[in-house]
């Protein structure tokens, strides 16, 4: 088995792939909204954001997640 990722990595990797997906997922929903939405009444508006959160929370919260596992240092630092 390979050994952990340093937490200084994975924090530096987990934030830029964070970033990354927000910044393109931010885009793809402004470009559906505004393809579908402008026809529709405020509530289906209100809906598809709501959706569109919870969509977005899902992958980055398993980054947050992944970002917050153990790391090289702090396996090896702890009392045994």
């Amino acid at each position: 088995m390979a050994s952990p990722m340093p937490t200084r990595l994975r924090k530096l990797i987990g934030s830029l792939a964070l970033v990354a997906f927000s910044i393109i997922y931010f885009f793809f929903v402004v470009t559906v909204a505004i393809m579908r939405l402008p026809e529709l009444a405020t509530g289906w508006h209100l809906l598809f954001y709501l959706i569109a959160t919870v969509i977005w929370f899902i992958p980055s919260a398993a980054i947050v997640y992944w970002i917050q596992a153990p790391g090289k240092s702090e396996q090896t630092s702890r009392p045994r």
